[in-house]
């Protein structure tokens, strides 16, 4: 007894995770996605989606500059970057513990299920904000 519902939930499981697709990337545009407000696209207001809490924006290719806000309890940072952005790849915006609060990582897909990333690319600057 106990076989066959190891062997249904195995089923249930591997089928549930086959289902797992990428969002589908516009022509000629790349992804950038945070947990954190992205406030400016090439010096203009970003108006990013906000889906399940977190931000997105989708960026054209080529050089780019963003900045991202970045909130703690005694200030704000809004930390500028610079990118070459590859149409088709999604690119996130981390905290990491790193001289700089927040990092860009750019995800290089395998398959379906599995996803390497890129080196962290720093910002350029991050300004403090007090409050």
């Amino acid at each position: 007894m106990t076989w066959r519902v190891f062997t249904v939930s195995l089923t249930v499981l591997l089928s549930l995770t086959a289902c797992v697709s990428q969002t589908p990337m516009p022509p000629g545009q790349g992804m950038l996605h945070s947990s954190y407000p992205i406030r400016q696209l090439n010096g203009e207001p970003a108006s990013p989606t906000i889906r399940r809490g977190a931000f997105r924006v989708w960026i054209p290719e080529g050089p780019q500059q963003f900045t991202v806000r970045y909130p703690t309890l005694s200030g704000d940072y809004d930390c500028r970057f610079e990118l070459d952005v590859v149409a088709g790849q999604r690119y996130d915006i981390l905290h990491r513990t790193l001289p700089e609060p927040l990092v860009v990582f750019q995800w290089h897909e395998q398959t379906d299920l599995w996803a390497r990333r890129s080196d962290p690319v720093l910002p350029y600057e991050c300004e403090w904000l007090s409050r």
